[in-house]
């Protein structure tokens, strides 16, 4: 066509092109008006025949679900429909008979883009208010005493600045458990997968992880390195990483405090303050009299002149800074699945019969050697994968869970405090949130925000 108007007589580059050029000729030459279709008609109006489905739809999506009733914010906690079809059915119990119902793919086309920067967005329509989007588990827990404990946290930091010189500024917590599977029957070490990087012709699978008996506890601690200013970053520091075994090495405030004295000794040269910020579990409950007197046992242990530890609120975990951590750790135990060695016979028989871990704790009361035989190699492993990890150009290093005779040597110093060096007790601030503990003529200062009793 292009050559006829132009009187362009110049060869076909191809021979498609040259067929096309001749089917379009004859079609000329033919001067019949019914071999060629104008469809321009087409491009009349940009709207489509469904806007009574897209207003069914819209419907469908504004209305609050029963567990959502009572709530009047953008946070929910049900999805309004499981895919894109059930989306399609659900509405359509809503249109009249005979209403025109898109296909799937044009429903998707309809929704929010993902990324409305990208050059795809353009694609979609726009007219539904819904999008994509997968569960976040980021919902925080409202406290009644939140502002008073990010307020004590913000006290805590700006005494160790004014500190920093001779004081050490450490933060704690336990990550949650990894479950470690039976002999031949790998488990993986977190929930929730991620992409890995395995050899092309290698398929990365690991067992289901309902079914498991023993398990592991990585406790963590962030040694900060703290910042000249306020303003400057505490999520900088060394990292430690212990892993304890759930059944004869659990998580206690005097196996906390024996761990902490141990990988803070070379570095208290100098250092006569120490600061602790956990999120107040069971083990780092300040309230408790084992978490006062562990810290009591630091203390001495230590030689401080100055003791200051404080807590999150209830369910604000999220506020600690060793929580950033968390998230490296996840990633490190993406990549494998760990499992037990077996252990001799007659320990096996031991181990069959116990349900939970209250009856292994009962029935392996003897066998200890053989449960700390059977996880070692896990331990090995976890800490050979966490050992390749880092926080801010520091790899992270591990430390050994403390021992029985570890724990007694720390403990014994307490029996070194005489009847007459009783402990004083003054509550200020708000109430009964505030506990100061002098002795010695130096401070044990315990801070923490909970009620008594609790």
């Amino acid at each position: 066509m292009y050559n006829a108007l132009t009187k362009d007589s110049s060869a076909s580059r191809t021979t498609a092109e040259r067929e096309i050029d001749e089917r379009v000729q004859e079609a000329l030459l033919a001067e019949d008006m019914d071999i060629i279709i104008d469809l321009r008609h087409l491009n009349s109006s940009s709207e489509d025949n469904f806007g009574l489905f897209w207003a069914k739809c819209n419907e469908y999506l504004t209305t609050c679900t029963t567990v959502h009733e009572r709530r009047h914010d953008t946070v929910s906690f049900m999805a309004k429909a499981i895919s894109v079809r059930d989306l399609i059915e659900q509405v359509t119990k809503m249109c009249p008979e005979g209403t025109p119902v898109p296909s799937e793919s044009w429903v998707r086309f309809n929704f929010f883009p993902r990324n409305p920067h990208t050059v795809t967005a353009k694609r979609y329509r726009n007219q539904l208010q819904a999008k994509h989007v997968i569960q976040k588990r980021q919902f925080r827990k409202t406290h009644i005493d939140a502002h008073y404990c990010a307020a004590l946290f913000r006290y805590m930091r700006e005494y160790a600045v004014k500190l920093r010189s001779v004081a050490l500024f450490v933060c704690l917590d336990d990550k949650h458990r990894i479950k470690v599977g039976e002999p031949g029957f790998p488990l993986a070490a977190v929930e929730r997968g991620r992409e890995v990087i395995v050899s092309l012709n290698e398929t990365f699978c690991v067992g289901d992880h309902d079914f498991s008996k023993f398990s592991l506890i990585p406790s963590v601690t962030l040694l900060v390195d703290i910042p000249v200013t306020m303003a400057g970053s505490w999520y900088r520091g060394q990292v430690h990483v212990g892993i304890k075994d759930a059944i004869f090495e659990p998580s206690s405030p005097l196996r906390h405090a024996t761990e902490l004295y141990h990988y803070l000794l070379p570095n208290m040269v100098g250092r006569h303050a120490l600061f602790i910020y956990s999120d107040g579990g069971p083990d780092h409950r300040l309230t408790y009299v084992s978490v006062q007197l562990s810290l009591i046992a630091l203390y001495l242990n230590l030689d401080l002149d100055l003791l200051v530890a404080a807590r999150t609120a209830p369910s604000h975990s999220w506020a600690n800074p060793v929580e950033r951590v968390m998230s490296t750790i996840n990633l490190g135990l993406q990549c494998v699945g760990v499992m037990r060695k077996k252990m001799e016979e007659d320990d096996e028989k031991v181990f069959e019969r116990s349900k939970n871990l209250k009856e292994l704790r009962a029935n392996c009361i003897d066998h200890k050697d053989a449960v700390a035989q059977t996880l070692q190699p896990v331990k090995d492993l976890i800490a050979s994968i966490l050992q390749r990890l880092e926080l801010k150009e520091k790899k992270f290093t591990m430390f050994q869970s403390a021992s029985e005779w570890q724990i007694e040597q720390f403990w014994e110093i307490l029996l070194q405090v005489s009847k007459n060096n009783h402990f004083i007790v003054i509550c200020m601030g708000w109430g009964d949130k505030v506990i100061a503990m002098f002795t010695f003529g130096t401070a044990i200062v315990t801070f923490y925000c909970n009620y008594m009793g609790k």
